[in-house]
């Protein structure tokens, strides 16, 4: 701006200098009044040679401050190309930044994944061992029960009352089929106990207090042959074919959380021994 308005006060000076040139060299000559008496192509020659070094001038003038705008919009151009390269270049390196971050986040993601799955197992594993406590508990006193009271065949009421509990609190800690077993052992025991009473009071006691042998042959049969499938339940196998497999730490698969669901999907490679 500042050199279009400089070529332009020079072109106005330069052209009121040479109308005052002019004006001076023509009164000199009295160009006035030979101008007047002219014929008309001559004076349009005279003024044609008048103002064509005006229009040169101008036209100088005008050729140079087009070339200086057209210099201005080229160094224009260059920075707006200067500017969209910065920007190009800072896009680039946002989309870099972002994929960066994009891979930390997938990176955090995936640790967050391999956290909460450390967790959940160390949560089933803990699961796993508070069952096992308690399976085990159950399992020892029903071992318990076999032992001391099943090779006397000295029932009470203590022992039914002992294993309907612990058919109830395997409900909690067992599948199903333990649960039925157990309930099945607690009546066959409370099957014997109805059956003896009834038979003493049956055979009644000699003279020396003991209770009369080969009296009520049928129900004495009866309660020998309850005790015979109790020895099975207890002493054959079947508690460790019932309770063995959920006594398993060594599991494949993933502990049940809700154990009241089913017996656990384990996978056992060696049974524990429970003798």
């Amino acid at each position: 701006m500042t050199n279009k308005n400089g070529w332009l006060v020079f072109g106005f000076v330069a052209t009121l200098a040479y109308v005052f040139a002019a004006a001076i060299f023509g009164e000199s000559r009295n160009f006035i009044t030979k101008f007047a008496v002219l014929d008309l192509n001559a004076q349009g020659d005279t003024l044609a040679g008048f103002f064509a070094p005006l229009a040169f001038l101008w036209l100088f003038i005008a050729t140079m401050i087009q070339s200086q705008e057209l210099a201005a919009q080229r160094r224009e151009i260059e920075e707006n190309r200067a500017v969209m390269q910065e920007q190009s270049n800072a896009a680039q390196d946002q989309a870099t930044f972002l994929k960066a971050q994009t891979d930390a986040m997938e990176r955090q993601t995936q640790l967050l994944v391999e956290q909460v799955s450390i967790a959940q197992q160390s949560a089933e594993r803990a699961h796993k061992m508070a069952l096992f406590e308690k399976r085990i508990e159950i399992y020892n006193e029903v071992v318990e029960f076999t032992q001391l009271a099943l090779g006397r065949r000295d029932f009470n009421e203590l022992h039914v009352v002992k294993l309907e509990s612990l058919a109830t609190r395997a409900e909690f800690m067992f599948g199903p089929d333990v649960v039925a077993w157990l309930t099945s052992l607690h009546r066959q025991v409370d099957r014997i106990m109805i059956d003896t009473r009834q038979w003493e009071k049956l055979v009644g006691r000699d003279t020396f207090g003991n209770f009369r042998q080969g009296a009520e042959p049928e129900l004495n049969k009866q309660i020998d042959d309850a005790h015979s499938k109790l020895d099975g339940m207890l002493w054959d196998g079947e508690l460790k074919e019932v309770m063995g497999k959920y006594l398993d730490l060594n599991e494949v698969s993933s502990v049940q959380v809700a154990a009241t669901e089913g017996p656990d999907m384990i996978k056992h490679e060696a049974a524990p021994s429970l003798s």
